[in-house]
């Protein structure tokens, strides 16, 4: 299975799909398609699969998690990398360890995040990939880009 990555821009009249993409989809003209939407992220399916177009989409879906998640990885270096033998964000530790910092609430959420904006489960994930918590909130404070 190939899973290829198309760059195109969003304007006011929305965005085009090459026919290219459609082709290695193998999406027929005309046919329906479904738009599965959350923050920062559109994804486009058939509106009608067989079991087999299931089982490729997911294939696809599955490699490209995978693969947003090397990208976390490479940036975001195991704890005893960056933090030392003990690291201030470690899951054991209790609420009370975290860095100062993390605890206040004197950022506009609007252009920063932390640690905390990272829905639990996704957070656990990262840990287990080996993302150091702490190298991942210095790139959530500063909105660096890691993609693209």
């Amino acid at each position: 299975m190939s899973c290829e990555k198309f760059t195109n821009w969003a304007g006011d009249k929305g965005i085009h799909i090459p026919s290219s993409a459609l082709t290695l989809a193998k999406i027929k003209e005309g046919e329906h398609l479904d738009f599965h939407v959350a923050d920062d992220v559109i994804v486009t399916m058939k509106h009608q699969m067989t079991a087999m177009e299931l089982i490729h989409s997911i294939h696809a879906l599955t490699t490209l998690s995978g693969k947003l998640l090397d990208y976390l990885i490479e940036t975001c270096p195991r704890c005893e990398q960056c933090c030392g033998e003990t690291c201030p964000y470690d899951e054991d530790d209790e609420d009370d360890n975290l860095p100062d910092l993390l605890r206040e609430d004197n950022l506009d959420e609007a252009e920063h995040h932390d640690i905390y904006d990272v829905p639990e489960e996704m957070l656990s994930l990262l840990r287990s990939a080996g993302v150091c918590p702490g190298a991942l909130e210095d790139r959530l404070m500063s909105d660096a880009i890691i993609y693209g």
